[in-house]
């Protein structure tokens, strides 16, 4: 849908300043980051395929008017913090079991460079053998996917622990994942 049917340049050279350029490159991610023109009852908004398409082409015009290095791309953690078995999901404590020197952390995750949130981590770390049970829940409207568990080496700083989740997280598998496994392997064999 075009909202704008005819549009026609100045005559003569265009001209744009540094401070304009500037102004369209901070509106371009702002749009980036927070806006949407699609949305369902429950809340959940997105960009349709069209606003998708519109804000490619802004973003070659503007890496044309602006020299900037390139963003950095990934993940950013709130300051862990240490968690009583309550505040903990109930999957993580039936994986870590009995073990004794077990030590509970969570942290909540965004995106870097937009800011926006996309997740929780919560972490089992035990100090005794240096292992760590991790698992990432994603909110997906009135529900979350829940990734994980999973058991990676621990580091000695929790920070370093959670960069290992983040970094492996590619790999792990979502607990619907899981649960269709083994549902099929249920069916398979009966």
């Amino acid at each position: 849908m075009d909202l704008i049917v005819d549009v026609t340049p100045k005559p003569g050279p265009l001209v744009i300043t540094e401070e304009d350029a500037r102004a369209f490159a901070d509106f371009l991610t702002f749009v980036s980051a927070y806006c949407s023109d699609k949305s369902e009852r429950d809340g959940r908004r997105w960009k349709s395929k069209d606003l998708l398409e519109r804000l490619d082409r802004m973003r070659g015009l503007c890496d044309k008017l602006i020299d900037e290095p390139e963003i950095e791309q990934g993940t950013y953690w709130t300051p862990y913090h240490e968690c009583q078995p309550d505040e903990i999901q109930p999957i993580l404590l039936q994986e870590i079991g009995n073990r004794t020197g077990v030590k509970l952390y969570s942290a909540n995750l965004f995106d870097i460079p937009s800011g926006a949130p996309i997740g929780h981590i919560e972490l089992a770390v035990d100090t005794e053998v240096k292992e760590a049970c991790g698992l990432f829940f994603f909110p997906q409207g009135f529900e979350s996917d829940i990734v994980g568990p999973e058991w990676l080496t621990a580091s000695e700083e929790v920070n370093d622990t959670i960069q290992s989740f983040v970094d492996a997280l590619p790999d792990m598998r979502s607990l619907r994942d899981m649960e269709t496994d083994t549902d099929q392997q249920s069916r398979g064999q009966a």
